[in-house]
């Protein structure tokens, strides 16, 4: 028999935006029963039947079995005037009278609807086949085995412009609502149809849900499609990974947020202001403060961050304790560094000047006159400029600082013109030969 046999079903039996599906209104015998009927289909929308037929395919012994025998004569009294008309002559004119099947008899049956082309389920034979012979004789339930295998099947073959088009991810929890079949049963059933090398099943990872570590959904594939499926497995495992990373590093933001609050509380509590230093502390407040800027210092470094300006009352920006009883400045002087401008520029004066560093803010910041205005990231505030401040930089004649205040101070264009006024004065802009660049 050839493998290229296939029987198309309507996947109405699996959605139906506006009422039950078939599966809900007909249940998974009749799905059974169907699949098989319509192996027989010509191109006329017509096919023939008869108990015995059915029995044959399906491996039933009627004479062991009569229970399954009247339940697939029972889900063709069902589906007869619903999906089809069942006749007793093979042009369908005589309609049967189903009080009595004949289980020798063979009946003709022509589909009410016209035949399927674009959207339905193509399921082929020889699947069906391997699923009916694994079940003879086992006490797995056959229709509910046929039943998980088609909609899976439904999952297939969409558009080609789609990643993974001939693979089905969804979760167990999902199939087990579309099906009615139990979580349990839906396990066992993949190990049988792994087993028969009929579809391919993976997983691509973990993911997070609802705070929850957890396995994300299977990905299937049929066994020929080992290329389709091993490509969709590492897309789907590149955009976990990129969504695990994602949600560990917030909770890990929430986590810093959350030691710097109890730093912020902390203070608050025992009637610590900013402008203080540790020399306001008692040795019993230093130590209990400092357990609490550790915790944060340790947690930020173990993230691979860096702490800039970190303001701690206790601890270095090393992390090394500091005396209690040593002033701020000589624990800081290891910091400051003096530094050589290359007097990059119209002038050359400030080739040769030391003046004191000034730290300049992140680029991203909207202001350079506000401070961590935000308050997100506790320890990285970055420093604010006064006027006089800004004006010692002009006098300082080094020009790259005063290209930087021109370009991030626009905000505040009151003291920007301050400065373009005092720095046009100095260097009699006015009379300057504006053929030369400028840059600033």
């Amino acid at each position: 028999m050839s493998n290229n046999f296939y029987t198309m079903l309507e996947k109405e039996w699996f959605y139906n935006s506006e009422e039950e599906t078939l599966l809900q209104k007909y249940g998974s015998i009749c799905l059974m029963v169907y699949s098989v009927l319509l192996r027989n289909l010509t191109t006329r929308n017509t096919f023939n039947f008869s108990i015995d037929s059915l029995c044959s395919t399906l491996l039933i012994n009627k004479k062991d079995n009569t229970a399954m025998v009247n339940k697939i004569k029972d889900a063709i009294r069902r589906l007869n005037g619903e999906l089809f008309i069942v006749s007793l002559d093979s042009n369908c004119n005589i309609k049967a009278n189903f009080t009595k099947i004949d289980n020798k008899n063979t009946y003709y049956g022509i589909r009410i609807n016209e035949p399927l082309k674009e959207k339905f389920i193509m399921v082929y034979d020889f699947e069906i086949d391997k699923l009916i012979k694994y079940s003879k004789g086992k006490k797995n339930s056959l229709n509910e085995l046929i039943t998980h295998y088609i909609f899976i099947c439904n999952g297939f073959n969409g558009s080609e412009k789609e990643e993974g088009y001939k693979c089905y991810f969804g979760s167990m929890d999902y199939i087990a609502t579309k099906t009615g079949i139990e979580n349990s049963t839906l396990l066992s059933n993949n190990k049988i149809f792994n087993e028969l090398d009929l579809l391919l099943i993976g997983n691509p990872g973990g993911n997070i849900e609802d705070k929850k570590y957890k396995n994300s959904s299977n990905i299937y594939a049929r066994a020929e499609n080992k290329i389709e499926f091993d490509k969709f497995i590492e897309i789907k495992k590149s955009t976990l990974s990129k969504k695990f990373a994602k949600d560990i590093d917030k909770k890990q933001q929430d986590k810093q947020r959350q030691l710097k609050q109890y730093i912020n509380k902390w203070k608050t509590e025992n009637g610590i202001e900013k402008w203080m230093d540790k020399d306001c502390l008692s040795e019993e407040q230093f130590e209990e403060l400092h357990e609490l800027e550790m915790k944060y210092f340790n947690f930020v470094t173990s993230r691979g961050k860096k702490l800039n300006n970190p303001k701690f009352l206790t601890i270095k920006r090393d992390g090394t304790i500091k005396n209690q009883y040593t002033s701020d400045a000589e624990h800081e002087e290891e910091y400051i560094e003096v530094n050589k401008p290359k007097g990059k520029g119209l002038f050359g004066a400030a080739k040769n000047k030391v003046i004191e560093p000034i730290e300049i803010p992140y680029e991203d910041r909207p202001d350079i006159f506000e401070v961590d205005a935000d308050n997100d990231n506790w320890g990285e505030e970055e420093p604010s400029f006064s006027d006089d401040e800004i004006l010692k930089i002009i006098e300082s004649e080094y020009h790259d600082e005063y290209e930087y205040v021109e370009s991030h101070a626009s905000e505040n264009d009151t003291v920007k013109n301050e400065i373009k006024e005092e720095y046009r004065k100095q260097y009699d802009f006015d009379n300057w030969d504006y053929s030369k660049p400028i840059n600033f």
